[in-house]
């Protein structure tokens, strides 16, 4: 079994890095936009909140990623002009400060990046959209967590190490059991805000434990210390996230009463038979 597993792992490490990094990020994309179209969010701005969400991850993680190895970059001089040319061959972003931006060597602190992503995808959604919490919290945090797992599928594959790879097999299982579950949950004879409640307590409670998991695995085992302020920043962030979602949760329906301007004008019965005038001068 172990064998197989290395062979499927080789073969993914063979992949180039940029295919890879474009399919993460449109996986992300997708969860992102089908989470956000089932509760009727314009696609234009769905897609603004995404992309600048990925910018400002992407960021996040190149930052943690110069900050966890700047011995790599130590040795470089600095130069004016993004490439250089030797006779006919011309290298891009080789030198500094361009060589911050070579993201597509893989030079990303995956950590970082995700807890950036949900961190700035929140920011927005909330100060910027104004859309409600509950129905974005499991949206932002589900697409986060399928661009988190697989990353570490790529780097388990480069490296060939298997406990990477069941650290990305728990976060993909954590995901099919909230979709599986809310679908269950959705289809049950009660009352849709009872199904609400459930899907959003479950989801919740899936949160908190994927979360710990996370944190866990970031703090405990010998890594640097990014990826140990990345965990504390994620436990604030689901700290947080909780309490607001329980908070919109409970915000009762507000219920508008249409009252009419119009006055309304008593009939007589149809039934009722009319009297004419009549003229005395006839009598």
């Amino acid at each position: 079994m172990n064998d197989i597993l290395l062979s499927i792992l080789e073969f993914i490490s063979k992949i180039p890095v940029t295919l890879i990094l474009t399919s993460i990020f449109l996986l992300g994309m997708y969860v992102f936009w089908r989470g956000c179209m089932e509760t009727e969010k314009d696609r234009s701005s769905t897609f603004d909140v995404y992309v600048l969400s990925l910018i400002f991850g992407i960021s996040a993680g190149r930052l943690g990623y110069i900050l966890s190895n700047i011995e790599e970059f130590t040795g470089f001089i600095w130069y004016w002009s993004p490439y250089e040319k030797y006779a006919d061959t011309v290298y891009l972003f080789r030198l500094l400060p361009w060589r911050f931006l070579r993201i597509w060597d893989g030079g990303i602190a995956i950590p970082a990046f995700f807890v950036g992503f949900i961190l700035f995808a929140t920011i927005f959604v909330l100060f910027v959209k104004k859309w409600r919490w509950r129905q974005l919290f499991f949206v932002v945090f589900f697409s986060g967590i399928l661009m988190l797992s697989s990353s570490l599928l790529y780097v388990s594959a480069i490296s060939s190490d298997l406990s990477i790879l069941l650290f990305s097999a728990i976060l993909f299982a954590s995901m099919a059991v909230f979709y599986i579950s809310s679908y269950v949950i959705t289809r049950l004879k009660v009352k849709w805000g009872v199904r609400k409640k459930i899907v959003g307590y479950i989801g919740s409670i899936l949160v908190w434990i994927v979360s710990a998991y996370i944190s866990y695995k970031f703090l405990v085992e010998d890594n640097s210390n990014v990826e140990k302020v990345s965990a504390y920043v994620l436990i604030a962030w689901v700290v947080i996230s909780t309490i607001l979602f329980v908070i919109d949760m409970r915000k009762r329906k507000a219920k508008i009463e249409k009252v009419s301007s119009v006055q309304s004008v008593s009939l007589p019965e149809v039934n009722q038979p009319i009297r004419l005038p009549v003229d005395e001068k006839k009598k």
